[in-house]
């Protein structure tokens, strides 16, 4: 049987078109749903919280005048939507979305017309976002993203988010949230950064609007700094767009596409630029503030984000100067191989405690980073010295005639016995507080910092605002080489070093350096003001004495590289080791204080003191800060009175008192010196020994010493050693002298072979044999006659001798 022949069945060409339709319906359905599916799930949560947008905070200067902006990212300033010029808002809508009142949050006709353009120029050539769907975008998706899941969540949220907002509300959000370049985010700072003009007071002009408007849609392309050409061509499709809506008349956009660009010419200097330590110190203040206020969970996030007016102490004219000299190298010491000199310094307003200019090192490297003059504990050296000995001993009624000896002495303490030195091992003998302050003596201020006790340095300088004295512990600053020569444990902040100076220089009120006055939220609320704190810490008039001994300092001590055309007082101090060098100085009106170092503290700087380099630095700023200010003196209270007195005693003078040791004296009127100088005396001298004459001298020279309570170390003799009272009585003349010990020179030549020769014998030669000095014609000076003798000498002798080397005895 022939097999079954089966015939084909065609499928026509309309069923097969159907078909295949009918299965791409399904298969794009299917993945339709799925995308949308996929859109949802990993859709961003909704957080209305996001909307509120980041402001940038402002720090002004003492004037009021803005000095900076802070903003984490963003530079952004929030308006009302009433006080934005319908000019922009129209321009704006022109621009991005004309049918923005029409739409519920996406425009069907936008993405259509995009939708064609895709296909025809590929994806992502045109969009068809509203303005509802910008601002989601800006809030809620990372830029650059364009994907068809992305496009859809945005129509979602946007959809969303017209449901909860009105229109105006939407744009008004959107205004203050978008981007407008050189680094203006919101249409009120674009406003000033490209035309220096405030929404709520300025004019803004229709080529203003439109310009700004036009920026929107790509501002690096459209930036009229770089190009205004481009710029220009933007702004007339904007005015174009306004006059096919009605918003302006073709005569007002042919007028406005013709306004030359007037763009805004001073810009606030961008961020790293100036101001940085000022800036620095003002951010962790305000940190500190507004933790203790405890109204923000993250303070800094406000600081940043939250659109604060800082109001500051900054002088920018004074922080410019500093900055300017820390920029030169030629004012600070050569450096070692791959380690720099590091230096700080802080500047005040000493009678309201509020701090002008602070630089915290050279060469600003890390936002928010080392702070030198606020954070960098460093040994303070004899900078202390009026902190912790001076003007507590002032205060407990010494003087600045108050006589101490120079020399020498051991003190008792933990590790043994302790000899403090002199910075150039020279010893002055009996000197008043005013010499031991100009020359930065460390005997005297240990000396008396011992008479007065240790605890009361420690309670004087923590009045002052010290904080980080060590007073406990196996090491500690109760002792008196902390204390009296800075050798403290921890160190002390530039900071608070000028802080405690502030007191001598305002009558005796401690005034606490503070940096912020107020601080403001964006709506207006005061957080925040400050309260000066002060506090008396001693007299007006033991304050003023202070002030005038260390004008010393500066008019002939160890800083005469701080002199001004104005009165100056200050302190040097220097370390041991040479790892730091201060000066803290101030006039009538300002105070700074410099430190110098390297920021590793074992390496020592050669050459470098307190009265070279930190004093001439502190020179150069103070020099441009006082630009404009008359000259006046330190103002000296009632109650103080001028009294002669005798430099070696410090009492009023006797007839003995010679007259280069008259010297005048300030002193509290009721603390002046009722005793005549017990110091100098008289004495009759062998002049062949240079000790007491007895009665059985042949020849006695009476004279005016010195007498000193305690004998000083042979090791380093005080330089008026000389001046000083025998204490041995003659052994060459006597019963028990012989006829010749060997000591005595004699003018028996039968027994020896020698010369006459004329002597001094002055009694500060102690015994000593020297030549005198004789004038010849036209001359003067010379050793008096009464000191004058001949002796006969062995020629070998003769041959070592030298003149007298007495100051009085010179030739002239």
């Amino acid at each position: 049987m022939a097999p079954r022949t089966v015939k084909k069945r065609k499928i026509s060409k309309g069923r097969l078109v159907v078909l295949i339709l009918l299965l791409l319906g399904i298969v794009i359905g299917g993945l339709g749903c799925g995308l949308v599916v996929a859109s949802l799930v990993t859709l961003p949560e909704w957080d209305p919280d996001k909307l509120d947008a980041s402001q940038t905070s402002y720090i002004y200067d003492y004037k009021g005048e803005l000095a900076y902006q802070l903003h984490e990212v963003e530079n952004r300033e929030d308006i009302k939507l009433s006080k934005i010029p319908p000019l922009i808002q129209q321009a704006v809508i022109a621009t991005e979305d004309d049918r923005f009142y029409q739409h519920i949050g996406v425009n069907p006709l936008a993405i259509a017309r995009a939708a064609v353009a895709n296909v025809t120029s590929g994806f992502g050539s045109q969009g068809g976002s509203t303005i509802t769907q910008q601002l989601v975008k800006q809030i809620y998706f990372s830029k650059g993203e364009k994907t068809l899941q992305r496009k859809i969540q945005e129509a979602i949220l946007a959809i969303k988010l017209e449901r909860q907002y009105t229109k105006d509300e939407i744009l008004e959000m959107y205004l203050n949230r978008i981007y407008f370049g050189e680094g203006a985010w919101g249409i009120k700072m674009a406003a000033k950064t490209y035309f220096g003009k405030d929404l709520e007071k300025d004019r803004i002009t229709l080529g203003e609007a439109a310009m700004l408007a036009g920026l929107i849609q790509s501002p690096g392309t459209y930036d009229p700094y770089k190009y205004p050409d481009a710029a220009k061509r933007r702004r007339a499709i904007v005015l174009s767009r306004m006059v096919e809506l009605g918003y302006i008349s073709p005569t007002d956009a042919h007028k406005a596409s013709e306004e030359e660009f007037i763009l805004n010419k001073n810009q606030v200097v961008k961020s790293a630029q100036r101001y940085q330590y000022f800036v620095d110190h003002v951010i962790d203040e305000t940190d500190k503030i507004l933790t203790a206020l405890g109204t923000y969970d993250n303070p800094e996030d406000i600081i940043y984000k939250g659109g604060l007016k800082i109001y500051t102490t900054l002088d920018q004219k004074i922080q410019a100067a500093a900055e300017d000299v820390y920029s030169q190298d030629s004012y600070f010491p050569p450096s070692k191989k791959d380690k720099i000199v590091q230096s700080a310094m802080v500047v005040l307003d000493p009678h309201t405690g509020q701090i002008k200019a602070i630089v915290g090192g050279r060469n600003y490297a890390q936002k928010r980073g080392f702070n030198r003059a606020t954070d960098a504990l460093r040994q303070p050296g004899s900078s202390i010295k009026p902190i912790t000995v001076y003007a507590p001993a002032l205060v407990k009624g010494y003087t600045p005639a108050t006589v101490l000896d120079d020399t020498l002495t051991s003190y008792k303490s933990a590790e043994g016995t302790w000899t403090p030195r002199n910075y150039d091992d020279t010893y002055r003998g009996l000197i008043r507080m005013r010499t031991a302050v100009q020359y930065s003596i460390n005997t005297y201020a240990v000396k008396l910092l011992n008479q007065i006790g240790v605890g009361e340095g420690v309670k004087f300088a923590e009045q002052l605002g010290i904080t980080s004295l060590v007073k406990s512990g196996p090491k500690n600053d109760v002792n008196l080489a902390s204390m009296a020569l800075g050798g403290l444990t921890k160190g002390v902040t530039p900071l608070e070093m000028a802080g405690a100076y502030t007191a001598f220089a305002n009558q005796g009120i401690y005034v606490k350096p503070f940096a912020i006055t107020k601080i403001v939220d964006r709506n207006g609320k005061v957080l925040f003001e400050n309260r000066v704190q002060q506090r008396r810490v001693m007299t007006p008039q033991v304050a003023y004495l202070m002030t005038n001994l260390l004008e010393t300092v500066v008019q002939s001590g160890t800083a005469t590289s701080a002199q001004l055309d104005r009165p100056v007082a200050g302190k040097t101090g220097t370390t041991d080791d040479d790892s730091n060098a201060w000066f803290v100085g101030y006039t009538p009106d300002l105070l700074a204080a410099v430190w110098l170092g390297y920021d590793n503290q074992t390496e020592s700087m050669r050459g470098v003191y307190g009265g070279n380099y930190a004093a001439k630095i502190w020179r150069a700023v103070m020099a441009k800060a006082h630009a404009n200010i008359p000259p006046h003196t330190f103002t000296m209270p009632e109650g103080l009175t001028t009294v002669t007195v005798c430099a070696k005693s410090g009492l009023l003078p006797s007839a003995l008192c010679p007259e280069k040791d008259l010297v005048q004296e300030i002193f509290p009127a009721d603390n002046v010196p009722t005793q005549t100088c017990n110091v100098h005396v008289q004495a009759e001298i062998c002049p062949e020994s240079g000790q007491l004459a007895t009665i059985y001298c042949p020849t006695k020279i009476t004279g005016v010493f010195i007498k000193r309570t305690e004998p000083y170390s042979s090791e380093k003799p005080p330089l008026d050693a000389k001046e000083e009272l025998p204490r041995q009585s003659c052994p060459l003349h006597g019963p028990n002298a012989g006829a010749n010990n060997g000591s005595s020179p004699t003018t028996d030549t039968g027994n020896q072979t020698g010369l006459t020769v004329t002597v001094c014998v002055d009694p500060r030669h102690r015994g000593q044999i020297f030549l005198a000095n004789r004038p010849g014609p036209n001359q003067s000076g010379g050793c008096p006659s009464q000191y004058v003798q001949e002796r006969v000498l062995p020629t070998s002798q003769v041959n070592k001798l030298k003149y007298c080397d007495l100051p009085e005895h010179k030739i002239r």
